[in-house]
């Protein structure tokens, strides 16, 4: 409805959808993050195995720190 609205531009001239992309990416590289981070404690607990931290452990802290670099 914003966007039909403000007839998809916004007030800077850029389109209206990225106002809103920004924080959607943010938002969706953290749920990433967090699942990720929530696979590695339950695949540690129930395999306890050393290559749970490279497959899905290292790839959550990659996106956490993407996500606050960007």
């Amino acid at each position: 409805l914003y966007f039909l609205l403000t007839g998809g531009v916004g007030p800077d001239g850029r389109p209206a959808y990225m106002r809103f992309w920004s924080p959607f990416g943010a938002s969706n590289q953290l749920l990433a993050a967090m699942t990720l981070i929530g696979v590695t404690v339950w695949l540690w607990r129930t395999r306890g195995a050393w290559w749970v931290w490279l497959v899905t452990g290292l790839p959550a802290v990659l996106m956490y720190v993407m996500s606050g670099w960007a």
